[in-house]
């Protein structure tokens, strides 16, 4: 019994040795290298006065690149560069990734929305558009102190308390608004604010009332803008420069 089976583990043994030689004979067994069959190729070649053309071109040349950065650049990166120095302030160091990162990726983008969102609001808060598209409403005039005086004012009323309170170089001024609403009143001159006393001149085409305007132009002139006190007596002269200017626009009306 014992001699049949160192038999069969022999021939076991066999097998296994000439399965393993066959392995080994397999994997020494060199692969056929294929090869190209193709008749009469020819080898590739290259435009060489194309290739100097193109090496001479800017679009080709990459070694003398110029990294100069223009103002947009340079502005982005300053303004990047405070940015995250107020974030290193405001919270210090933070992991990517977390909830911290993720927020001051969109902070910036939340920031410009809620700045155009205030300013929208405002626009449509004070709406000025408003004032000039709104039907039926009257355009507002800013008028100076002149131009309101003669517009809207009692100006005989206004001489009066001006001497009551004993202003004369008030009562003046008061005097030579009047003359000029007449003028404006009769068309003969076309009143506006930033016109000079001269240019009413040129207006007056009457040599007579142009004279007397003249006058009590240089008296005007000469009391409101001059520092120094006006008192009853240098009113009553002025006055009657005045009065007798009056008296032509009274008789200029009648003919």
């Amino acid at each position: 019994m014992r001699i049949y089976f160192l038999s069969f583990l022999f021939i076991l043994l066999s097998f296994s040795s000439k399965g393993q030689d066959s392995l080994t004979v397999e994997k020494t067994v060199p692969k056929e290298i294929s090869y190209d069959r193709q008749q009469n190729l020819q080898p590739v070649k290259f435009n060489e006065e194309k290739l100097e053309e193109y090496k001479n071109e800017d679009e080709f040349d990459y070694l003398n690149q110029n990294t100069e950065l223009n103002w947009w650049q340079k502005f982005k990166n300053w303004l990047g560069n405070l940015w995250q120095s107020f974030i290193h302030w405001l919270v210090g160091d933070y992991k990517p990734g977390s909830f911290i990162a993720n927020f001051i990726q969109i902070a910036p983008y939340l920031i410009i929305g809620l700045i155009l969102g205030l300013i929208i609001w405002l626009f449509i808060r004070l709406n000025p558009a408003m004032r000039f598209t709104k039907k039926g409403s009257k355009p507002e005039v800013f008028l100076s102190e002149e131009e309101r005086i003669i517009a809207e004012q009692d100006i005989p009323t206004l001489i009066k308390e001006a001497l009551q309170e004993k202003n004369y170089r008030l009562a003046i001024r008061y005097y030579y608004l009047l003359i000029l609403k007449e003028l404006k009143e009769k068309k003969i001159i076309d009143y506006q604010y930033q016109k000079t006393n001269q240019e009413y001149l040129t207006e007056i085409e009457t040599s007579s009332l142009r004279s007397d305007f003249n006058q009590i132009t240089r008296l005007y002139d000469f009391i409101w803008y001059g520092s120094f006190p006006v008192n009853e007596h240098d009113y009553s002269v002025a006055a009657k420069v005045f009065r007798h200017m009056e008296e032509q626009l009274k008789q200029q009306s009648n003919e």
